[in-house]
């Protein structure tokens, strides 16, 4: 082996071992989670992963102003929760272009997935992809991404809501009033999430 692959070789274990530290949440083979086709894993040969995850959780309220007295607080409903995952895509460790595709692909079609990190849902819904905010922070001479980094930003995604509640599958299936995009929608993610375990476990 040349000196010059002994060097790559050293760097690759060098950056893998780094990432690995600042993980609690991989296993024993550098799997930390999954959304849709996207798997998000680490090891020594292939590195896509969040450096960090952001996760947003708030409520909305109503004000009821009172005469000579402080305002009365009136819960309304919870917000949908939000995830942001900064992820560096490098050329040595995954084909940064068909990641992009990919990515490109589900937030332009609207895509729907389980959001699973450390073998568990960020929540009992699905998300949706809104944005993908990339930067191109290294090119080779010929123009080549070398290194871009990745803010994916995902909303919980909820199909059905009736007087402030979640409709559950059975209720709508006795009444006879969901549509067939969301049966598809809910058979699609069943079977996703069977995947995802044998994938991830």
């Amino acid at each position: 082996m040349s000196y010059k692959s002994d060097l790559i070789n050293e760097g690759k274990r060098i950056i893998y071992e780094n990432l690995a530290s600042n993980y609690s949440i991989f296993d024993n083979l550098g799997k930390i989670g999954v959304y849709g086709d996207i798997s998000f894993r680490v090891n020594s040969n292939y590195i896509l992963t969040p450096s960090s995850i952001k996760k947003t959780k708030g409520n909305q309220t109503y004000k009821h102003e009172g005469i000579n007295s402080p305002d009365v607080t009136e819960f309304k409903k919870r917000n949908l929760r939000t995830i942001s995952l900064p992820v560096k895509l490098i050329y040595d460790f995954v084909d940064i272009q068909t990641v992009l595709k990919k990515l490109e692909r589900m937030v332009e079609n609207g895509e729907i997935y389980p959001l699973i990190i450390g073998g568990e849902p960020l929540s009992e819904n699905s998300f949706l992809l809104t944005s993908v905010d990339e930067e191109v922070t290294s090119t080779d001479a010929y123009g080549t991404t070398i290194v871009s980094s990745l803010t994916l930003n995902f909303e919980e995604y909820i199909d059905t809501v009736i007087r402030g509640s979640f409709i559950s599958p059975k209720f709508l299936k006795q009444n006879d009033t969901y549509t067939s995009d969301n049966k598809i929608i809910r058979e699609v993610n069943k079977n996703i999430l069977k995947e995802v375990n044998k994938r991830l476990w």
